[in-house]
């Protein structure tokens, strides 16, 4: 997915605000490509907490970590 690669590389180049844009673009396709409750789609949402985090954003943080906490607890803690 080229998106999935344009947010790894500017991870990689610290182009933080790229990889936010890249990271929230991947939110919508992989709720669809993905159960709502699976573990890709918690980790995902906690990359875009600490992006936002990066770029200061602290409600669009708190609003990916609330996400991902809440797919992670059900398939990480049983």
């Amino acid at each position: 997915m080229v998106r999935a690669m344009l947010m790894k590389v500017s991870i990689d180049a610290a182009a933080w605000p790229q990889a936010l844009a890249a990271a929230q673009a991947l939110v919508t396709p992989y709720q669809v490509m993905y159960p709502r409750v699976w573990p890709n789609v918690g980790l995902h949402f906690a990359a875009v907490a600490k992006l936002a985090m990066l770029l200061e954003q602290p409600g669009a943080a708190l609003r990916a970590v609330e996400k991902s906490i809440e797919s992670l607890r059900i398939t990480h803690c049983g």
